[in-house]
């Protein structure tokens, strides 16, 4: 008996193993389209943590007949097809479809050395009807029924988002699309011939933030014709979503009594002329409302947000006089700018306009500055559009610049006086500070010898008249292309960035100047000439090992600025000696003239250069 009941043991573990095997494999993710496979030979598709299919990018390009453009810099890939242009930014939720600002609820993705994208924001970027089938793992691509016009169908209406999933006969999960089997369907089916989604609305509301949710349904993707629509009655507390008919949603009729700080009560009504059904929240406050989807529990979630007090802050003891906004992105800088706002300028008032789209809801106040520059800061909103107006009220006309701070999480509004025709203007940029020391060695850091020779360059040039502009005078950290970026904001003339050296070798030492090529042929003061003034006056001066100029193409600071500009690595703070003169007040000095002695040269050919242009 003992025997027999452990033969049978070993063959149920057996068979569990098998199972195991058998069924924890699951198979290869197919994409199809227009009925043709695509092979991949060396990169396979794969559902991301957001349940989207990432497909490698060159692949799903070529079968859809657009063009893809990789930018290892920028980390974006660029689709092209016709007059469509579609860019997606690794590890951004963020892209842009024709120059319009877009999100996604995944991102773009670097895997093994490929570019992931995901089909559904590619294909409906480009007109085509997306599908999941989860039987056999595949996804169903059709260009058939489309112009390629830009990411709208035949009709002209928008790509609707695919989202929600119902089951088929067969129980299988697919895509809530239009069926684009029949040619001849009609879009506007009837409501009868419809299966109806029941859901109900479930309040929410945990320490973060309150929402509600509508089960087993994508509200953002109810089909062309169907979707939603919003109304706000600010002035008698309500804002309302209204359902067509058409759409098929059927929600339960009720009053919930919510009674936050935000809500009174949710009314689930339909309209008795239209057939719609009315989502009406009595709101206590001023609240703002976005709608998104999670695909992941199919839920439409109803999100509120109260307003945030804006943490802003004035920067206005230096040469460099910004606001910065914590928390809050409202660029991304990089090669390109990209804004997530719109601006306005009246001579001396300046306006952010924050869509009512957009994540961004501050409280309504007002910051009193008055100093020489600024006189006040409002922040309001637009009673029709629902917009947040930043308004800057200044008592003289400044270039805005704006930026984000990735390692500070804050934007930062820079206020630029830029240089006239006329003027001269030499911008000093410190290598690094604040959060990011550049080189070390020890106790010392690259950043404060960097700022002791800058600044002592700073009081040399302006005791000979010249006017400077400091990136920095203390410990503060600057974004890498804010800093070429404010330069051409400022029309400056020239762009000089002191630096210091380290390697893995303690018996490199010595002076170098780096510079962005000059074209062939070109004979005007580049770049490339003031390193050359630079080095020479250097090497004179401090007698250290001469390591010559050198060409760097790729570096930020030198490739986007438009004035010419160079970049000096004074010495090696691996190397003994040259880091015991770094740390010497004398030779900083020495330092600081010679870039001056430099720097007065360059200005002087510049100027007989305009002169012989006029």
């Amino acid at each position: 008996m003992k025997k027999i009941l452990i033969h049978f043991i070993l063959i149920l573990s057996l068979f569990t193993v098998f199972t195991t095997v058998t069924f924890g494999q699951q198979q290869p993710i197919s994409v199809i389209v227009n009925d043709i496979t695509i092979k991949f030979p060396d990169a396979q598709p794969f559902l991301d943590s957001n349940n989207r299919t990432q497909t490698p990018a060159k692949f799903i390009a070529e079968e859809l007949g657009a063009t893809v453009a990789w930018d290892g810099q920028e980390q974006k890939a660029t689709f092209k097809l016709g007059d469509t242009t579609l860019v997606l930014f690794i590890n951004d939720a963020y892209y842009t479809l024709n120059g319009k600002l877009k999100q996604m609820d995944t991102t773009a993705l670097l895997k093994d050395g490929r570019t992931y994208v995901p089909a559904k924001y590619v294909a409906e970027a480009f007109g085509a009807d997306i599908s999941w089938n989860s039987a056999n793992r595949t996804v169903y691509i059709s260009t058939k029924n489309t112009v390629i016009t830009g990411g709208s169908d035949t009709k002209g209406n928008s790509s609707a988002d695919d989202g929600t999933s119902i089951k088929d006969s067969t129980n299988n999960s697919v895509s809530q699309e239009p069926n684009t089997s029949n040619e001849n369907a009609n879009e506007e089916t009837a409501v009868s011939d419809q299966e109806q989604i029941h859901t109900v609305l479930t309040y929410v509301n945990d320490k973060n933030k309150a929402y509600y949710l509508l089960k087993d349904i994508n509200l953002l993707s109810l089909g062309s014709g169907n979707n939603f629509s919003e109304a706000y009655d600010m002035e008698n507390g309500r804002y309302s979503i209204i359902i067509p008919e058409r759409s098929g949603v059927f929600i339960k009729q009720e009053v919930l009594n919510i009674d936050d700080s935000l809500v009174s009560s949710v009314e689930i009504k339909e309209d008795e002329e239209t057939k719609a059904t009315h989502i009406v929240f009595n709101i206590k406050t001023e609240v703002n409302f976005y709608i998104s989807y999670n695909e992941k529990s199919n839920v439409t979630e109803i999100n509120l947000l109260a307003p945030k007090k804006a943490e802003l802050s004035y920067i206005n003891k230096y040469d460099r006089v910004y606001f910065s906004l914590k928390g809050i992105q409202l660029a991304s800088v990089g090669s390109t700018i990209t804004n997530y706002f719109t601006e306005s300028y009246d001579a001396e008032q300046y306006t952010i306009i924050l869509p009512a789209s957009s994540k961004i809801f501050l409280k309504e106040e007002v910051f009193n500055i008055d100093d020489s520059r600024v006189s006040t800061v409002e922040i309001k909103r637009d009673k029709e559009t629902r917009d947040t107006h930043i308004v800057i009220n200044t008592k003289k006309e400044f270039k805005f610049f704006i930026s984000f701070n990735e390692k500070l999480n804050q934007s930062e509004i820079n206020l630029l006086t830029p240089a006239k025709d006329d003027e001269i203007i030499v911008v000093i940029d410190a290598g690094h500070g604040g959060v990011d020391p550049g080189a070390c060695k020890g106790t010392t850091y690259e950043k404060d010898l960097n700022l002791a020779i800058a600044l002592k360059l700073e009081e040399l040039l302006e005791a000979k008249n010249i006017k400077t502009y400091m990136i920095r005078q203390d410990d503060t950290f600057v974004g890498l292309y804010d800093r070429p970026y404010i330069a051409n904001a400022l029309n400056a003339t020239l762009f000089l960035s002191i630096h210091n050296n380290s390697i893995d070798n303690s018996k490199v030492s010595g002076t170098e100047t780096l510079y962005y090529p000059e074209r062939a042929g070109d004979t005007s003061f580049t770049g490339e000439k003031f390193a050359k003034l630079l080095q020479d006056s250097l090497i004179n001066k401090l007698k250290t090992v001469n390591r010559k100029t050198v060409e760097r193409p790729n570096l930020v600071v030198l490739k986007y600025t438009k004035m010419p500009a160079a970049l000096c690595e004074i010495g090696f703070l691996t190397n003994p000696t040259d880091l015991k003169n770094l740390k010497s007040e004398a030779f900083q000095q020495k330092t600081a003239q010679a870039l001056c002695d430099a720097v007065i040269k360059a200005l002087e050919k510049i100027e007989l250069e305009k002169k012989a242009n006029q």
